[in-house]
């Protein structure tokens, strides 16, 4: 237990208390890096939601792909193809800019 006549002022004391409240939040790395790897995870699945709403429409229709318009991040190609999906990126070129750009993406399970 702490006694607040150890201290000078109310100032010094609340000093303290405010780093013991910092000191409570402090993280090792490995619990940094589960936090990100949980935050990925989240974000990640959010993305893909729409993705495997497409995905069951188009078993519901019998076909063994889908084309996704729009992008899809490092994270959500990575855990597509860790569930067994094959994904193909196809990029065009713009023809004002000259710019490449990504088209579409192809999603297979037909293998």
């Amino acid at each position: 237990m702490i006694n607040i006549d150890e201290f000078n002022s109310i100032n010094e004391f609340k000093g303290l208390d405010q780093r013991r409240k910092f000191s409570d939040k402090i993280m090792t790395a490995e619990e940094a890096r589960k936090k990100t790897m949980s935050s990925i995870k989240i974000k990640t699945d959010e993305e893909l939601y729409p993705i495997f709403s497409e995905i069951y429409d188009a078993c519901q229709n019998g076909k063994l792909e889908i084309e996704h318009d729009g992008q899809l991040s490092k994270p959500a190609i990575v855990r597509l193809k860790e569930l067994g999906y094959k994904v193909e990126e196809f990029k065009g070129i713009d023809d004002i800019s000259h710019q490449l750009y990504n088209i579409k993406y192809m999603i297979y399970w037909n293998e």
